[in-house]
C-alpha cells in the first residue's frame, strides 16, 4: 500500500476515490503508529477511508497503538466500544488497565449517557 512507502498523498487519493480499506484498517494503524504517524489515520477516516463499525481490530490497534483521538474517530463513525470490549475479551485482546483503553471507556460512557428525566410533578398545581 503507499504507506508502505510513506506516500501519504497517494495514501489520501486512494480514499477519495473510495478504497475500501476495512480489510487492512488495523494493519495501517500499525504502520502509522510504528512511524509515529497515527493522525494520519484520523486524516484518511475522514477523507473518507471506508472501514465498518464491526472492524473490531481496527479499535483494538488504536488502543494498542495509543491512539485515543483515533479510537473516538472509530466510534463516532458507528463503531460500539461495549460490542469492542465483548469481542476483545472473548479473543483475550482486552487490556482494560492501559490509560487508552480506560480514556475511550470514559468517553463512550459520557457519550451514551441520558441525562436524568425532569421528575414529573404528578399533577400538582
Amino acid at each position: 500500500m503507499a504507506l508502505d512507502r510513506q506516500n501519504y498523498s497517494m495514501a489520501r487519493k486512494l480514499v477519495e476515490n473510495g478504497i475500501d480499506a476495512n480489510h487492512c484498517a488495523a494493519e495501517i494503524i500499525r504502520t502509522l503508529s510504528h512511524r509515529n504517524d497515527l493522525d494520519w489515520f484520523g486524516r484518511l477516516l475522514e477523507s473518507g477511508m471506508k472501514t465498518d463499525s464491526v472492524n473490531y481490530s481496527a479499535m483494538d490497534a488504536c488502543i494498542k497503538a495509543g491512539g485515543f483521538e483515533q479510537a473516538v474517530l472509530l466510534i463516532e463513525h458507528g463503531m460500539d466500544f461495549e460490542k469492542y470490549t465483548e469481542w476483545a475479551n472473548h479473543f483475550g485482546q482486552a487490556d482494560k488497565s492501559g490509560e487508552v483503553f480506560r480514556a475511550v471507556k470514559e468517553h463512550w460512557e459520557q457519550a451514551h449517557t441520558q441525562a436524568p428525566a425532569e421528575p414529573s410533578m404528578g399533577g400538582m398545581t
